[in-house]
């Protein structure tokens, strides 16, 4: 697990995949039908769910996106009076984003027939007790971009006391802040009897994350041995704009039309289309991220005020 933490990029762009494994440990040599020993360890298995709203790309979530994940507990020679706890590693610490209800909020519910779930638990603290073995969904929502690198103790309990051996599952995500606005770009000043020229630039800015573990839009170094390069193309009103760009940094991809006195109307205000990608330059680790009907702001003086939101 220290190499899976020490890793950057490479693992980095694993989770772009949104790489989760499948832990089922067990101690062979027991007998089948015999009753559950203290020393035995659970199944458990966490995968990621299909399940995701139009439009989102599971490579890259962005800040309020939910993310569900398949938590499967087998236990089958376990007393029924066995419940079992899961607990996060570092829980409320800021590396790879484990502050729980900061970073993330995180659900359970028990998968009924029809693959449905109908009563949501939200977990508040770790360790978390859940009642019975069976299927379930995790279900995160995500209040902060950057890395995520979740890594969980489960373990069966009988009559409140640790029963079984500790099963390890991890999951990761990248969960990424895009904006994107135009502004007034004042292309000449009003001067001898002719008036001001105007035009709008449009521009985005991405990032994920802020923390020392959060590096992947991090920026090359003298000694680095494979350079990154950070790619777009963005589909905005019937053109195709492409171009580079680095992590964090405003980058304009587009110039309006100009017009005299005032820069000409904005009509549409969605981006259809926003490819991200990120490669080395040996082609060996590579990955992309696809968003479709990003909003546009407007950010010019002469923009309408938000309204407040204040009562």
């Amino acid at each position: 697990m220290k190499k899976f933490y020490n890793s950057t990029f490479s693992i980095l762009l694993l989770l772009c995949g949104l790489v989760s494994f499948i832990a089922c440990s067990n101690d062979g040599g027991d007998d089948p039908d015999g009753p559950q020993l203290k020393g035995d360890s659970i199944l458990v298995s966490l995968t990621q769910a299909s399940r995701a709203k139009v439009g989102q790309d599971l490579n890259g979530l962005l800040v309020g996106d939910t993310i569900y994940y398949n938590l499967v507990i087998e236990d089958p020679k376990a007393p029924a009076e066995a419940d079992y706890t899961i607990a996060l590693k570092g829980a409320g610490e800021a590396s790879y984003h484990r502050r729980l209800n900061r970073d993330f909020t995180l659900l359970i519910g028990k998968v009924e027939e029809g693959d449905t779930v109908k009563d949501w638990q939200q977990i508040n603290e770790f360790p978390y007790t859940i009642p019975s073995q069976g299927k379930f969904l995790l279900k995160y929502v995500t209040k902060m971009d950057g890395t995520f690198i979740h890594d969980f103790d489960f373990q069966r309990r009988v009559n409140g006391k640790p029963n079984s051996k500790i099963t390890h599952q991890f999951l990761g995500f990248n969960v990424l802040f895009i904006e994107m606005w135009f502004e007034d770009c004042t292309v000449r000043k009003p001067s001898g009897g002719n008036h001001s020229i105007h035009r709008n630039d449009f521009y985005f800015r991405i990032k994920c994350g802020d923390f020392p573990t959060d590096k992947l839009f991090e920026k090359n170094r003298p000694d680095s041995p494979n350079k990154r390069t950070y790619s777009y193309k963005i589909g905005y009103d019937g053109r195709v704009c492409p171009g580079t760009f680095q992590g964090g940094e405003p980058c304009c991809f587009f110039e309006g039309p100009q017009k005299k006195i005032t820069a000409p109307d904005v009509e549409n205000l969605v981006v259809s289309s926003l490819v991200i990608n990120i490669n080395t330059t040996d082609n060996s680790m590579s990955t992309s991220f696809q968003y479709k009907d990003l909003k546009l702001e407007n950010r010019r003086p002469d923009a309408p005020k938000k309204k407040s939101t204040k009562q």
